[in-house]
């Protein structure tokens, strides 16, 4: 539920970093972004979520949960870097749109991989982690952007998806998608 976690820092990120965009201070730009500018990139991530959720579950059949996995750090990872590297709006929107990709990922994947990989006894306690993952969070993200500046908050961040992906590397394949895929060895 790393990722769940990942998804609700870049939800969190947003409101205390309004003022600081949308005033003369920024680094993002020449000039401080608009109502307008902002109200684009905050439903970009739904727009970036509708677009890559069709894609999620043949992500999941044809390359595998722990692939599929993986590769939700990588729209993580180049959101913050594009947050970093911003000197336009349209950089913040392009990060806003890989946040909605990895939240479509990680929320066709996520109960996937506990329901495969879990025993029956304890699913019901790991799904409900998600949820508590999501909003600690959304506060992680509203706290850490009301007390580090814009950039230090971005560059710091970018760290979490490295994280994941160095530990998701670990984890099983999941025993029902090796089975389908005929890997019968594998899944005991």
């Amino acid at each position: 539920n790393i990722t769940t976690f990942m998804n609700g820092m870049a939800m969190g990120w947003l409101s205390p970093s309004v003022p600081y965009l949308m005033s003369n201070a920024t680094v993002v730009g020449t000039e401080p972004m608009t109502d307008n500018q902002i109200a684009w990139m905050n439903g970009a991530t739904s727009i970036g979520a509708v677009i890559m959720l069709p894609f999620c579950g043949i992500l999941c059949e044809r390359l595998g949960r722990k692939v599929t996995g993986c590769l939700i750090a990588v729209p993580f990872f180049l959101c913050w870097l594009l947050k970093v590297a911003a000197t336009n709006y349209l950089y913040l929107i392009i990060a806003r749109l890989l946040v909605g990709f990895s939240a479509a990922m990680f929320g066709c994947l996520v109960p996937i991989y506990v329901s495969e990989i879990a025993a029956t006894s304890i699913r019901g306690q790991l799904g409900s982690v998600l949820i508590f993952a999501l909003n600690i969070g959304i506060l992680t993200g509203y706290v850490l952007g009301t007390v580090l500046d814009y950039t230090t908050l971005a560059s710091s961040v970018m760290m979490i998806p490295i994280i994941f992906f160095g530990l998701f590397l670990f984890m099983p394949e999941t025993p029902i998608y090796l089975v389908r895929k005929g890997r019968i060895a594998e899944a005991t």
